[in-house]
Order: structure tokens, then C-alpha cells, then sequence
């Protein structure tokens, strides 16, 4: 899937999801999805893949704030740093797992 068409796709579950409590739920796809690759990105640090989880963990950060979910979004927001900076960063730095934990534990209740 190119990117423009994942981001399409991703903006439009999102907006007419029919149930907004449900998208960043506990064991939600969604939260799957962005634990799968933020994962990949951590440990192959390819860009493609980065970008893929960076965008998924943006749109469940905009979420967050718009439900007032103020310590998911700021987990959100300290992962998407990390998955912008992994690929960049060629030394071996030691992957952001506890704030991937972070982001499971604030955000999965919403």
C-alpha cells in the first residue's frame, strides 16, 4: 500500500469509525498496529517502517487530545520523537520500549 493510500485509509477509519471509544481501545487493531510497528521500526530502524508507525502514533495522538487524554497524548508524543529520530540515529542507542509501555498503559482505556 503506498503511503498516501495508508494515510487515507487511516484518516478515514478514524473519522467514521462508528464507535470513537472503541479505536484505541485495549487490544484495539489499532493500538496493535502501532505496537507492531513501532517494534519493527526499533529494531530495523528502516525509514519506510518508522514513518508507517509515526504516522499511526500521530493520529492516535491528535485523538488523545481531542478526548482530553492528556497523559496518552504526552506518551504519544515522546514515541513519535523516538520513531523520527531511530532511523536517524546510527550508533546503537537502546530502543524506547518503556515509553512503547507508556503508550499501552495511558492509552488503552479511552
Amino acid at each position: 500500500m503506498k503511503q498516501k493510500d495508508f494515510r487515507v485509509l487511516l484518516m478515514a477509519v478514524l473519522i467514521f469509525s462508528p464507535n470513537n471509544e472503541s479505536i484505541a481501545g485495549e487490544g484495539s487493531p489499532y493500538l496493535l498496529e502501532l505496537n507492531s510497528l513501532a517494534k519493527e521500526c526499533f529494531s530495523t530502524r528502516d525509514a519506510a517502517i518508522c514513518e508507517k508507525a509515526l504516522i499511526v502514533s500521530e493520529s492516535f495522538q491528535r485523538y488523545a487530545d481531542s478526548k482530553e487524554n492528556y497523559a496518552c497524548q504526552s506518551r504519544l508524543l515522546g514515541l513519535g520523537a523516538d520513531l523520527i529520530m531511530t532511523p536517524l540515529n546510527s550508533s546503537k542507542i537502546e530502543p524506547a520500549f518503556p515509553i512503547l509501555e507508556g503508550v499501552n498503559l495511558f492509552c488503552r482505556n479511552f
